[in-house]
């Protein structure tokens, strides 16, 4: 079964992108999210609150490091 177009599009894309992001630098914390330490922003915390012993799916978490804390 071969790959849809659709798809083979968006894995170029994701491909072209991925290196922008895969530098470690201050603003994404991987470091310290790599080390268990991670958080979510001050905005994000705020809205929603104390996340322990919940479950929760995180829609909007662009490489998933938000998904991840």
């Amino acid at each position: 079964m071969s790959e849809p177009e659709w798809r083979r599009a968006h894995h170029a894309n994701w491909d072209k992108r991925v290196p922008l992001h895969a530098v470690s630098t201050p603003r994404y914390g991987r470091m310290a999210l790599r080390a268990g330490r991670g958080n979510l922003g001050p905005i994000v915390t705020e809205i929603l609150g104390p996340l322990q012993r919940l479950t929760v799916l995180y829609l909007q978490c662009h490489f998933g490091k938000d998904a991840l804390t």
